[in-house]
């Protein structure tokens, strides 16, 4: 046995069976691997029919996709969107801050300065986890949702975009692309669309 088909042979036994099915509906693969392949799985019993159900699974998936796609938000009603966001947290915040600063003890003063910066960076980070939409999204009616199967952000994710969000212009430039994904979407893999009706 050649180094090769026994490095494919030790490769394909660590895989998980999900993976190994998918491999082989994705095909691609060279004639030495694809034999490799097949044998690994008819070793797991994988039938036909299993191949069979992960090529719809495949395909049902890259129709969502493609459904997706085609409700992309517009970059303007993302960028308005963010405005209200990043504007209406600063306008709640900084009256409070201010009258705080002017009228109390400098330690409540202080106090309420960190507050009102946790609050902001809270809302920040996790704006986008509640059904996908923040304030400024809603009243936009835009949504940011999975780029797989379209379900919308969780807080989890809406983390990530923050996290990545930060990165400001370099984030930013990758909503350039055709899909209109910020670097933060690519990294969390989601897609800013159009809410319906």
């Amino acid at each position: 046995m050649d180094p090769m088909e026994s490095q494919l042979r030790e490769t394909y036994a660590r895989e998980e069976t999900e993976n190994l099915v998918e491999l082989s509906v994705r095909g691609g693969l060279t004639e030495v691997a694809e034999r490799v392949l097949q044998e690994e799985l008819a070793h797991r019993n994988v039938t036909s029919a299993d191949i069979t159900v992960e090529e719809q699974r495949l395909a049902d998936v890259e129709a969502r996709k493609i459904a997706l796609q085609g409700q992309l938000a517009s970059r303007t009603s993302r960028l308005v969107a963010n405005l209200i966001d990043t504007l209406g947290t600063l306008l709640l915040i900084t009256p409070f801050s201010f009258v705080a600063f002017v009228s109390m003890p400098e330690p409540i003063s202080d106090l309420v300065a960190r507050i009102s910066i946790i609050a902001w960076f809270t809302y920040y980070f996790l704006k986008d986890g509640i059904n996908g939409q923040s304030l400024g999204k809603r009243l936009l009616r835009i949504r940011v949702v999975d780029s797989v199967d379209g379900t919308p952000c969780n807080l989890a994710t809406s983390i990530i975009r923050g996290v990545f969000g930060m990165l400001g212009l370099i984030d930013q430039l990758f909503a350039l692309g055709e899909s209109k994904q910020r670097l933060a979407d690519h990294v969390a893999k989601t897609l800013v669309i159009k809410v319906r009706g």
